[in-house]
């Protein structure tokens, strides 16, 4: 009787440990996109809106993470996102890579946080439009091998950039365009000063608090409407993508297992 006691007792200790730890994994791998944020994507109206007929393309512009920052006040951090794929040369080593040109709050936002010893870009970078430019770990790798990158330089479009810093390692579940550990960002000037018809390929932001997330994204589907003149309830105008849904369902399987 002793020995069945003990062993249920391990058993259900082991099992709930192994529960425990594999709920805490998915939590870990989710956060590596960030927490509670939201990313949005220009589409095209499904909704004739204010004598417009549907199906119009809809493009985001430089001035709209302002508005949207200064106008919604359930939006704590925004950052505008460009992106284009290009070689990202080392010496003799060129890596075809996805370069984004973000504003200094997208480390934050997206969790791409810099190793010991370097930083992410900050408001002087993009005031001055540095050349600078943050790797991800295993471009990083790539690029360097064993050597430190710090400091040193790489060419970008034929252009010199400064390593400012290096991602730390990190565990993605959900992502877009890609891991991060494959991709370096620029300040957004810089990246609009070397691409001048770039467009803003998407918006990402976090709210306040996770309360106030429902009245963020009503907002901005309400101040986008009115300013490119589509309907609010258009959810194809814009297409939000909600990563606190997605944390629901890991939520929901780290109770069930």
């Amino acid at each position: 009787t002793v020995l069945a006691i003990a062993w249920g007792t391990l058993s259900i200790v082991m099992l709930l440990s192994f529960g425990e730890g594999l709920k805490r994994a998915f939590h870990k791998s989710k956060r590596g996109l960030g927490e509670n944020i939201a990313i949005l994507w220009p589409g095209a109206t499904t909704k004739a809106f204010a004598g417009l007929p549907s199906g119009r393309s809809i493009s985001f512009r430089d001035e709209d993470a302002g508005l949207l920052k200064e106008r919604i006040p359930e939006i704590g951090a925004l950052s505008r996102e460009y992106a284009k794929r290009i070689g990202v040369t080392y010496g003799k080593k060129t890596v075809n890579a996805r370069v984004r040109g973000v504003d200094p709050s997208f480390g934050e936002i997206r969790h791409v946080f810099a190793q010991n010893g370097g930083r992410f870009v900050d408001e002087i970078d993009l005031t001055e439009k540095r050349r600078v430019v943050v790797l991800g770990d295993e471009l990083a790798t790539d690029l360097f091998g064993p050597s430190e990158p710090l400091g040193h330089s790489v060419q970008i479009n034929q252009s010199t950039f400064l390593v400012i810093g290096v991602m730390q390692p990190k565990t993605m579940m959900g992502m877009y365009s890609g891991p991060d550990k494959n991709q370096a960002s620029i300040p957004a000037s810089t990246f609009k000063a070397m691409f001048t018809h770039a467009k803003v390929q998407n918006l990402v932001y976090r709210p306040v608090s996770p309360a106030a997330a429902d009245q963020a994204k009503a907002e901005v589907y309400r101040i986008l409407g009115a300013k490119y003149r589509f309907d609010p309830d258009d959810t194809r105008a814009i297409s939000i993508w909600d990563t606190r849904e997605d944390q629901r369902i890991v939520d929901n399987i780290g109770i069930g297992i």
